[in-house]
């Protein structure tokens, strides 16, 4: 199949494939921004604005399709209405992007209208586990590795600072070991909640999320903040966060977290990898800080 077009190819293919409800466009996934046939940003449009939202969809089938090189698929229900979407990699003048089809087929739809609704939650619901994490409600790792990390690039490019807090459990596994795992799922699930409570916003360039990074491990990104403004929040909420988790029956289990930040203001290093790294040593250094003060104490 062919990737790579002409301006003026790419003009007459969009114009035959803009049939009926058709909306077609080029965009660039990355900055969410609509394209054209030029490869320049049209002046305010979004490619979300077509849903009605602000925010970079769930499951981006053009950000999956920009990654793999490949042609994606994906079924969306909005506002009672059922779209087709085909996000298709192409290289237009030499510039990489996305030849985006959104198809209006609610009346092709072959469902009686009453259950329309209800395929439309499933659908929802499905799009929408791919990303979340079942026990915490947080964010998960396919969130971070395939919608985020790839943003970095763009907010690089956009001077757009990121933040993260590792936020780490001590000593989870003795609360498995002394109150079981059914406990430890308990403790997750608050920590989960409360801190989402806080980084749960997903509008454009302000991202504030909380990702289950996996076992007792959270991340938190802030895009919004100043670095010292974004670390006085965290270290207030968690001095005032109530650090016991209720088992039933009277009986409560007692939690405490090392948290350590990094951002990509230090040192203007935008690789993940290395901000994860210096992150996850300042955590380490105030595990082993509480530790000592714990041994000390007993």
């Amino acid at each position: 199949m062919q990737r790579e077009y002409s301006r003026e190819d790419i003009e007459y293919v969009m114009k035959f494939l803009s049939t009926g409800k058709n909306v077609v466009r080029l965009v660039d996934p990355m900055s969410e921004l609509v394209l054209d046939s030029n490869g320049i940003p049209i002046q305010g449009a979004l490619c979300n604005n077509v849903w009605g939202h602000g925010h970079r969809c769930e499951n981006c089938s053009s950000l999956r399709a920009l990654q793999t090189e490949e042609t994606i698929y994906k079924m969306e229900f909005n506002r009672d209405r059922v779209y087709w979407i085909t996000s298709r990699f192409v290289i237009v003048e030499g510039h990489p992007c996305i030849l985006e089809v959104v198809a209006d087929t609610t009346d092709y739809f072959i469902i009686e209208s009453t259950q329309l609704e209800e395929v439309g939650k499933v659908i929802e619901g499905y799009n929408h586990q791919l990303i979340t994490d079942a026990l915490t409600g947080a964010l998960n790792r396919n969130y971070l590795d395939k919608v985020f990390i790839p943003s970095l690039e763009f907010r690089q490019t956009h001077n757009i600072p990121v933040h993260i807090a590792l936020i780490d459990l001590d000593e989870f596994k003795s609360i498995n070991d002394t109150y079981g795992h059914n406990a430890g799922d308990v403790v997750l699930s608050d920590v989960g909640g409360f801190w989402k409570r806080k980084f749960d916003s997903r509008s454009k360039n302000e991202e504030r999320v909380i990702v289950r990074y996996g076992g007792d491990e959270f991340i938190a990104i802030d895009c919004k903040n100043t670095f010292e403004d974004f670390q006085k929040n965290v270290e207030g909420w968690y001095e005032r966060m109530r650090k016991t988790s209720y088992l039933g029956e009277g009986s409560f289990i007692p939690f405490s977290m090392s948290i350590g930040f990094a951002s990509t203001t230090e040192t203007g290093d935008w690789n993940w990898d290395n901000l994860f790294k210096r992150a996850d040593e300042r955590m380490y250094a105030q595990k082993q800080a509480h530790h000592a003060l714990i041994s000390s104490e007993t």
